[in-house]
């Protein structure tokens, strides 16, 4: 008896069978080199790539044959490009990324970018890196970019001198609303061509490497600008930030040691972050947590501060200032006088309603923990305001149980008090029984434990 065998079922192609745009749209995702391959898979594949609206391009990751350094490395990669814009149809481009991480014709890239213009690009993504460029030299930044009406967004990655940016024409970057720049040991002078000519700005992002041999003016002037980030390496204060920007409701800055910092027309900031990195963490400075002072009480009125501080010299919180107008703040410190902090701080926040602590300690030694000293007299937050305490990293440990118990004793109008324990916390159950005895102030405060 011959047995016959069932033919295989056809197995569908559901993804060749998706529109153009949408197989275009999913093709947007992927390097161009791997969008371009597809071309080989059928005839349906074969042209689908021309109508890609994002391009990405990076001259290390699309090596071809494994070379990545070399002048026949570099052709290759150039060539490739080439043929890319040659051969797309005419739709717009809306995302182009170029990485290029070791010299090549900087002409090259210029057309590139202004080929990218004329098709009404909305997104320029650039990443130039060289070591063997001397200063003087370098990419010049293209007169056609600063003259686009369609470009939206604008993000500039290089070392150095490496991206040089002549001064801009009159009415430059008209449509511009997001701009990123994370440049190591940058010209001064040439990031003020930049930070200055942009007058539908809302989001700015500068990231950088300060050399301590110099010292860098910074100069924004944006009238539209609502959010600010600032990140910069600067043990040494070498850093001067002059701020223009009427419209400000957020600044996020993150620095080992605190730039100066002069706002102007700043009467819309709201919400302020703050993080002092630990890349300088030796690096002492009593005058910086002043200074963030300073920056906060410049005609600001910000209500929702975060904090983050490593181990650093607290004798600034007693300089006479205060955070008046701050009625949300999350605080997070490492190793450091936490508790004196925490002091020091509900003195200085009249009106506080919201607060929220997180310690990140290296140490689980409770008898290395500073000993809670609470204010002289009853902050005032605590009378009238404070209604929600979060605290994070909650161990148990009894400077930890002291200031809770304070908070609770004091806090008049207090709702809630949520507190997350770690693996290193005590039982929860031990801990509740404990707080069930504590004295409250408030009969309808809320007392909550939650595992992390």
């Amino acid at each position: 008896m011959v047995s016959m065998s069932k033919p295989r079922a056809r197995v569908r192609d559901r993804i060749s069978a998706l529109p153009d745009a949408l197989l275009s749209h999913i093709l947007s995702f992927l390097p161009t080199l791997c969008a371009v391959r597809t071309s080989i898979l059928s005839a349906r594949w074969r042209n689908m790539w021309t109508s890609l609206p994002n391009l990405d391009f990076d001259n290390e990751r699309d090596s071809f044959l494994g070379v990545t350094i070399g002048p026949y490395g570099k052709d290759r990669f150039t060539t490739f490009v080439e043929r890319v814009f040659l051969y797309r149809n005419s739709c717009d481009i809306k995302k182009l990324g170029l990485k290029i991480r070791y010299p090549v014709d900087f002409s090259h890239i210029d057309d590139w970018i202004c080929t990218a213009v004329r098709r009404n690009i909305l997104e320029v993504d650039l990443h130039v890196f060289s070591d063997e460029i001397e200063e003087g030299e370098g990419f010049q930044f293209p007169q056609s970019l600063f003259m686009c009406k369609t470009l939206k967004v604008l993000k500039l990655y290089s070392n150095s001198w490496t991206i040089k940016y002549p001064p801009p024409p009159p009415g430059c970057f008209p449509n511009l609303k997001f701009l990123h720049v994370e440049i190591d040991f940058p010209d001064p002078d040439s990031l003020k061509n930049l930070f200055t000519r942009c007058p539908m700005l809302e989001e700015l992002s500068i990231h950088g490497f300060s050399d301590c041999a110099r010292v860098y003016d910074i100069y924004v002037c944006a009238p539209e600008l609502k959010t600010l980030r600032i990140k910069v390496s600067d043990p040494y204060k070498n850093c001067y930030f002059v701020i223009n920007a009427p419209k400000l409701e957020y600044i996020d800055i993150k620095s080992a040691a605190l730039s100066n910092y002069y706002l102007k027309n700043s009467n819309g900031l709201f919400n302020a972050s703050i993080v002092f990195e630990e890349h300088f963490s030796n690096y002492k400075d009593e005058y910086q947590l002043c200074r963030l002072a300073e920056l906060l009480s410049q005609r600001t009125n910000v209500n929702h501060l975060s904090l983050e501080i490593h181990d650093h010299c607290l004798q600034a919180w007693y300089h006479p200032f205060d955070f008046g107008n701050v009625n949300q703040m999350k605080l997070v410190l490492h190793d450091c006088y936490y508790w004196e902090v925490l002091a020091v701080l509900l003195t200085k926040s009249p009106k506080l309603v919201d607060l929220a602590l997180e310690h990140r300690i290296k140490s689980h030694d409770e008898y290395s923990l500073p000993q809670w000293k609470q204010p002289e007299s009853v902050p005032a937050c605590l009378l009238r305001n404070l209604c929600t305490i979060t605290i994070k990293g909650f161990r148990g440990h009894q400077v930890e149980m002291d200031v809770a118990q304070y908070m609770l004793k004091n806090g008049h109008v207090l709702n809630n008090m949520t507190i997350y324990t770690g693996h290193l916390c005590k039982k929860e159950k031990e801990l509740y029984k404990k707080f069930l005895m504590f004295e409250r102030r408030s009969m309808s405060c809320k007392v909550e434990f939650i595992k992390m």
